[in-house]
C-alpha cells in the first residue's frame, strides 16, 4: 500500500476572495458534475458496471471534504469565511492510495473546520449531521477502496504479519483467575515458535490488562511476554488500555469528545506500559514503536478521532491490508456479524481464512507491502503456519530478500486503509 505521504493529496489554491460556502459549493457541484457526465457517457452494460465503482470512488474524493466542511458550518452556526478562506482545487489523485486514507489525512491535518462552542441545539444537529455524512461516505467508499489501483502480477512484496489484542489471547473468558497460570502465554508462545521457524518478523500490537485485571500477577506475566517477544526480534505497536466500543467503535460521539476519550486510554496504556517494563529494567524507547492500530478495525465513524489522537502522540497510524478473521472466536467479536460468516466450526473457520488470505492477495496484487491482520489467540496459535505457507505460496519476494518482514517505511508513515472484505462478504456484497 503506497504511504499517505506520497498520496497526491486534492490540492488547495488559495483564493482570498472565496468563502468557504463558496468552496463548498463550487467542489461539491464540480464532483457531482463530473460524476453524472461520466455515468452519461457509458452505453455499454459491461462497462457502466465496471466504471460505477470508479465514478463512486471518484464522487467521494470530490464532494468528501467539501460535505465535510458544510455540515460544520451548518450544524455550528458559525462564519467559517474568514478562518478558511480555501476553495478546492481539485487537480490530480493518486488512484493506488485509498481516498478514505486521504480524506482522514486532511481532517487530521486540521483541514477540516475545528471544534467551536454552540448552543445544545446546534451541538445535536452537528452529530446527527455527522452520523448522516459517515453513512453517506460509508455508501460512497464501501467498496470502492481499492478501485483504481495499479494491478501488476508478481510485484515483489513484503508481508508485515501483525498480531492485535496481544500478549494475552483475548479468547479467555477471565485471564485474572488464570493470570498466575503460565498457560495463558501458550497462545503467543506457539506463534512466537512459528515466526521463529520461518525467519519471520513480525508486529504485535499490545492491549492493557483493562482496571479490573490490573494485579501483580498480570503485570509479572504480561512483562514476561513483553521480554519474550521482544527478545525475539519482532516489533510492538499500541493498541489499547480498554479494548471497548464504548471508546473506540461509537458511532455518535462528537469528533472531539472520541479524541479525548480515545488519547486518555492511550495515556492509560503508556503509564501501563512504562510501570510493567520498569519491573525488567526496559524502557518504552527501547522496547516501542510509534505505530498504533485501532481496535475493531478502524472502519467507519471511529476511524478519524483516532487517527487524530494517534498523531496527538507521535505515533502512526494503521489499518490493515488483508483482515484474516480469525477474530470470530474472540469474546467481544461481534456475534451480529459473526453468525453471517462461515466459521460455525472449526473446518469452516479455517477454510475462510484461507479463502480471505487468498482474496487479499487478488486484492493487493501489485502492492510493495502488504499488513496481514492476524490475534494473539489459540485459534490463530493452531493454525498460523499454515497461514504463514499459503501466503508464501501466493506473494512473491525479490530473490534473497525475506517475504515476512516489517521495513521502516512501515515504522515512519501512517496508512489507515482498512480491509472491509469480511463486512461485504457477511452483507452479501462479494462471495469467494
Amino acid at each position: 500500500m503506497p504511504r499517505c505521504d506520497t498520496f497526491e493529496k486534492i490540492l488547495f489554491q488559495t483564493n482570498p476572495s472565496e468563502s468557504v460556502t463558496d468552496y463548498t459549493r463550487t467542489a461539491a457541484l464540480d464532483g457531482i458534475f463530473l460524476f453524472v457526465e461520466r455515468m452519461g457517457s457509458y452505453s455499454n452494460r459491461k462497462a457502466a458496471r465496471g466504471t460505477w465503482r470508479e465514478q463512486r470512488h471518484r464522487l467521494a474524493t470530490f464532494v468528501a471534504p467539501s460535505l465535510w466542511y458544510f455540515l460544520n458550518a451548518v450544524s455550528r452556526e458559525t462564519d467559517l469565511a474568514g478562518r478558511y478562506p480555501h476553495r478546492a482545487s481539485p487537480i490530480r489523485l493518486n488512484q493506488t492510495c485509498n481516498v478514505r486514507a486521504g480524506i482522514l489525512s486532511l481532517q487530521a491535518e486540521h483541514h477540516y473546520p475545528p471544534t467551536m462552542q454552540s448552543s445544545p441545539l446546534a451541538g445535536k444537529i452537528h452529530r446527527i449531521a455527522q452520523a448522516i455524512a459517515s453513512i453517506l461516505l460509508l455508501s460512497a467508499l464501501g467498496c470502492a477502496s481499492n478501485v483504481g489501483s495499479a494491478k501488476v502480477a508478481n510485484v515483489p512484496t513484503t508481508i508485515v504479519l501483525t498480531f492485535d489484542d496481544g500478549p494475552f489471547p483475548p479468547d479467555v473468558s477471565d485471564p485474572v483467575a488464570t493470570a498466575a497460570d503460565a498457560n495463558l502465554l501458550d497462545p503467543l508462545r506457539d506463534i512466537l515458535a512459528a515466526l521463529r521457524g520461518n525467519h519471520a518478523q513480525a508486529v504485535f500490537y499490545l492491549v492493557g490488562p483493562d482496571d479490573t485485571a490490573d494485579t501483580p500477577e498480570f503485570r509479572e506475566l504480561y512483562s514476561q511476554a513483553l521480554r519474550e517477544m521482544h527478545t525475539d526480534g519482532h516489533v510492538l505497536g499500541y493498541h489499547a488500555y480498554h479494548h471497548t466500543r464504548d471508546i473506540w467503535a461509537r458511532a455518535f460521539e462528537p469528533f472531539t469528545m472520541a479524541v479525548e476519550d480515545m488519547s486518555r486510554d492511550m495515556d492509560q496504556l503508556s503509564q501501563f506500559l512504562d510501570e510493567t517494563l520498569a519491573t525488567i529494567q526496559l524502557t518504552r524507547d527501547e522496547v516501542m514503536s510509534p505505530i498504533f492500530r485501532q481496535p475493531y478495525g478502524g472502519g467507519g465513524f471511529s476511524q478519524g478521532p483516532a487517527f487524530a489522537a494517534a498523531r496527538d502522540h507521535g505515533w502512526f497510524y494503521h489499518g490493515l491490508h488483508i483482515d484474516s478473521a480469525d477474530w470470530t472466536v474472540n469474546l467481544d467479536a461481534g456475534q451480529g456479524l459473526v453468525h453471517r460468516l462461515p466459521v460455525a466450526t472449526e473446518g469452516q473457520h479455517v477454510a475462510f481464512v484461507l479463502r480471505q488470505l487468498h482474496h487479499g492477495h487478488t486484492q493487493n496484487t501489485g502492492r510493495r507491502m502488504v499488513d496481514v491482520l492476524f490475534h494473539v489467540n489459540h485459534f490463530t496459535a493452531a493454525h498460523i503456519q499454515e497461514w504463514i505457507d499459503a501466503l508464501r505460496t501466493d506473494f512473491t519476494t525479490a530473490a534473497g530478500e525475506p517475504l515476512f518482514v516489517v521495513p521502516q517505511s512501515y515504522l515512519d508513515h501512517s496508512d489507515s486503509y482498512a480491509d472491509p472484505s469480511v463486512t461485504e462478504y457477511a452483507f452479501g456484497f462479494h462471495r469467494y
